[in-house]
């Protein structure tokens, strides 16, 4: 763990921070975030309007304490249930907090059919199994806590799987920017690109496979989507700028 936190600011920030060091806290259950707030913690800073806490979390582990990790938290009395009977979301102090349960890989999950399916399965079990205790400050507080972070990679890894899954352009638009902003910086020196070549069986050819496909080969429709639905700033990049940063990741990529 780096001794120097990373220095976010903001109230809505700080709710997330108070409501994941109440969940990640929690005995008998082991917990990663992985989503928008992960990204901005990646990034050092906050990038984008978010205000919610994705997590992913160990099936056996949940299993242990008596079912999925959502009901175990309203069943401690740290969280309450969704008011729309979501079953993965919770309420921790008005903050959503929404939980994917994973389980341990088995032999020739690299082999499923669905590259979907696959990426779901291989990204968000190695998120939870490579997160990194994270410092985490928040300005103008006595916030300092340490937090479960998905590395850089296994944040690119479920990204791709979110953008690819959505139902609605919007939400692609925020996938994408946090993909492009992922890669932008922590791949300068082939750091996620190693980390997924090094990962599960049939990660790094996942990922390659869809980056190419809908980073690369359909880049204009990409940006269409941040230039739509997202902020300002967005609307800066260019399919040149999304197939150079993603082009480089990809052609490092085992396949």
């Amino acid at each position: 763990m780096n001794a120097a936190p990373v220095v976010l600011a903001g109230e809505s920030v700080a709710s997330m921070v108070r409501a994941a060091e109440r969940v990640c806290g929690t005995p008998d259950l082991l917990l990663a975030i992985v989503g928008g707030f992960a990204v901005t913690c990646q990034l050092g800073r906050v990038h984008r309007a978010t205000g919610d806490v994705d997590m992913v979390a160990d099936e056996l582990a949940t299993a242990s304490a008596g079912g999925s990790s959502a009901r175990a938290l309203v069943e401690l009395g740290i969280a309450r249930p969704d008011p729309g009977g979501k079953d993965h979301r919770v309420f921790v102090d008005g903050t959503k907090l929404e939980i994917i349960e994973t389980q341990e890989l088995h032999e020739g999950v690299g082999e499923i059919d669905s590259t979907l399916d696959r990426l779901f399965l291989l990204g968000h079990r190695w998120a939870l199994v490579t997160a990194e205790p994270t410092r985490v400050s928040v300005a103008a507080t006595s916030i300092d806590v340490t937090l479960p972070i998905a590395t850089p990679a296994a944040l690119v890894a479920t990204k791709l799987h979110a953008f690819c899954d959505r139902p609605r352009d919007e939400k692609r638009a925020s996938d994408a920017y946090d993909i492009y902003r992922l890669v932008e910086i922590h791949d300068r020196d082939g750091a996620i690109a190693s980390a997924l070549n090094e990962g599960p069986c049939g990660l790094a050819e996942t990922v390659h496979e869809l980056a190419v496909d809908k980073f690369v080969e359909n880049a204009e429709r990409v940006i269409r989507y941040m230039k739509v639905y997202g902020e300002p700033a967005w609307g800066e990049i260019t399919a040149e700028d999304l197939r150079r940063v993603i082009g480089a990741l990809v052609a490092a990529l085992r396949t």
